[in-house]
C-alpha cells in the first residue's frame, strides 16, 4: 500500500501511474471518512499523466479535506503533469510544493500562524 501515516496528523500518499491512480485515491478517501484530522500530502513523483477520472478523484479529495479543514498538498508533481492542472485551470485551486520537505514547511507555517488548529 503507498498510503502511510507519516506523522500524527498526516497521511503520505504515493500515487502510483495511471491507470491506478483513483483506486488510490478512493483508499485515501476511505481512511479519511474515518479521519477527519489529517492533512494529505501526495507525492506525485511517479505520475506523468491524469485521466479525467484521476482529476475528478483529486477534486472529491480535495473538497473532502476542506471540508475538514484541513490541507492537501501536491509534492514533486513533473512538469508535464503540472501542464495539466494548468490546462484545466485546476492549479488555482490545489496547492503545490516542490518536495516533501518543502510540504512539511507548508503546513508547518499554516499552523504555527494558526495555533488553535493543532491538536493538542
Amino acid at each position: 500500500m503507498t498510503i502511510r501515516n507519516y506523522e500524527t496528523n498526516i497521511i503520505l500518499v504515493e500515487l502510483p501511474p495511471e491507470p491506478r491512480i483513483r483506486k488510490e485515491l478512493d483508499k485515501v478517501m476511505e481512511i479519511l471518512q474515518d479521519r477527519t484530522d489529517c492533512d494529505v500530502l501526495v507525492d506525485f513523483s511517479k505520475v506523468d499523466i491524469l485521466v479525467s477520472l484521476s482529476l475528478s478523484g483529486l477534486i472529491q479529495l480535495h473538497k473532502l479535506v476542506n471540508a475538514a479543514g484541513r490541507k492537501l498538498i501536491f509534492f514533486d508533481v513533473s512538469s508535464l503533469t503540472r501542464d495539466i492542472f494548468k490546462v484545466t485551470c485546476f492549479d488555482n485551486i490545489f496547492e503545490f510544493a516542490d518536495d516533501l520537505h518543502a510540504a512539511t514547511a507548508v503546513l508547518d507555517a499554516a499552523y504555527s500562524s494558526h495555533p488553535a488548529d493543532l491538536d493538542p
